[in-house]
């Protein structure tokens, strides 16, 4: 699990995150990102293929991609982020990395919320989901890149070739809910018990979040299951 912190910066009073990692794993192939600073907040989820040999590469690549270049695509005096660009250059990295061989696959959901205008940009590439999370709904944003509903073999992810075309991005100005990205792990338990889920998104205290969420997932994920939750307030 990864967390960045700005220069000065100690605490996300309003961005909680964790990972867990799956009861019949022996390593958590989940990764989680946070990024804050005065113009934009970046939130990012991480998912190796479970196939995949060297999926924890595409994962470290992806976050250290982010981590170094992201304000490479901000247009401060436009509020612009470019964000497509950023995953597919990112993408582009992992693809010629030496030890990639084509086994360092990861699905993503990446998300761009600009301060000054409350907009909020969303690419996502496998089963790794965004919701927004009202005071009375929990709403799926994303659709699943999968063969057919059920299906656990995905058609897209980060470690293959993809063009711009492959990378759609979504745009939601003036948004107001809080934003939760997670995995698959995290949103099959989420999707069996909503009212538990919800009720513990709803809590004010970033502290009772994560205990309740704890108590809701851990030892009760058969697969790596990672959150994290933006409190847009």
């Amino acid at each position: 699990m990864e967390l960045v912190r700005p220069l000065g910066r100690t605490s996300f009073p309003n961005i909680v995150f964790d990972s867990f990692i799956g009861t019949t794993h022996k390593t958590n192939e989940d990764k989680t990102f946070v990024l804050s600073n005065e113009s934009y907040t970046i939130l990012a989820v991480f998912d190796g293929v479970g196939s995949a040999k060297n999926n924890s590469l595409a994962t470290r690549l992806a976050s250290e991609f982010i981590a170094y270049r992201h304000s490479d695509y901000y247009a401060e005096s436009k509020n612009e982020f470019r964000l497509r660009d950023m995953i597919c250059e990112l993408n582009k990295d992992i693809v010629s990395h030496p030890n990639a061989k084509s086994s360092a696959l990861s699905t993503c959901a990446v998300c761009i919320y600009i301060c000054r205008t409350s907009t909020l940009l969303l690419v996502t590439l496998g089963d790794t989901r965004v919701y927004a999370v009202g005071k009375h709904y929990v709403a799926k944003l994303t659709e699943d890149d999968v063969i057919h509903p059920g299906s656990n073999v995905i058609t897209k992810c980060l470690g293959i070739d993809l063009d711009k075309q492959d990378v759609p991005e979504m745009v939601i100005n003036s948004f107001k809910d809080d934003i939760l990205i997670c995995s698959d792990g995290f949103y099959n338990l989420l999707e069996e018990t909503r009212t538990d889920f919800f009720d513990a998104l709803l809590k004010k205290r970033p502290s009772a979040i994560k205990r309740n969420i704890q108590s809701l997932v851990s030892n009760k994920n058969t697969d790596d299951a990672s959150y994290v939750l933006f409190k847009n307030v």
